[in-house]
């Protein structure tokens, strides 16, 4: 029985792993791409130390890579926190002191912003930058 929404998805997988999952723009991916690309992630993470119940920034548009973000979050029970991309500075702050974020998955084109909040979030150690699949104004 499933248990979760990671556990429902594989089950998705199983059942039709050649089948889209995610279209974007003129890019698509399957179930079985999503699942193995999510694995990948969720490793990682694992491998960094993120646990069960820790709290996961991703800072990113909607993109099939904010999709294997959360989906790789949900495989290892972590917690998913929705970062708006359109945050400056101070907000930023608040919502890594606030959610107690250990990790943030962040589009490179937020990079320098990152990395200017990052030294004063003690708890923040892992940091995940993925592809700009969209134009920033998008």
């Amino acid at each position: 029985m499933a248990l979760n929404i990671a556990d429902l998805f594989e089950h998705a997988v199983d059942a039709a792993p050649d089948k889209p999952a995610v279209k974007v723009g003129e890019r698509t991916i399957t179930y079985a791409e999503l699942e193995s690309e999510a694995n990948r992630l969720a490793h990682y993470l694992q491998a960094r130390g993120v646990q069960p119940g820790d709290h996961v920034a991703i800072y990113a548009k909607n993109s099939i890579e904010h999709v294997i973000a959360v989906l790789a979050t949900l495989k290892i029970r972590a917690v998913t926190i929705n970062v708006n991309y359109r945050y400056v500075e101070g907000e930023l702050d608040y919502l890594f002191d606030n959610s107690d974020s250990v990790a943030v998955i962040f589009e490179r084109t937020y990079a320098p912003l990152v990395a200017k909040c990052a030294p004063k979030h003690a708890k923040l150690t892992t940091f995940v930058a993925i592809p700009d699949v969209v134009e920033p104004d998008d």
